[in-house]
């Protein structure tokens, strides 16, 4: 059987496949279900799902979606650096050395 592992703030670590529900001893050698393993299924959705006691629920924050517009300074030093590429496949081509 899947159990959800999650940590000690209750958010999503892992599935983990089970043969038995996990257990471990209380103060008085009880066997009691581990509360760090959840068999409930985390419905989809959730960017980081946390278990809050009774229920899953959204821990995390969608990533903003970063557009990296390039400077003027950054695009000059590609065109640069292919004018060189192509200045010195040209020279070779040519049998030229500098």
């Amino acid at each position: 059987m899947i159990y959800r592992k999650v940590d000690e703030n209750g958010l999503w670590i892992e599935d983990v496949n089970f043969d038995f529900p996990p257990v471990i001893y209380d103060e008085e050698m009880n066997i009691i279900p581990n509360p760090q393993y959840r068999a409930e299924d985390v419905p989809s959705g959730f960017v980081l799902p946390k278990w809050n006691g009774t229920d899953w629920v959204e821990g995390g924050v969608k990533p903003a979606e970063t557009i990296h517009l390039k400077t003027i300074e950054e695009e000059v030093v590609e065109i640069q650096a292919t004018q060189t590429k192509v200045v010195d496949a040209l020279l070779g081509i040519m049998g030229v050395t500098l």
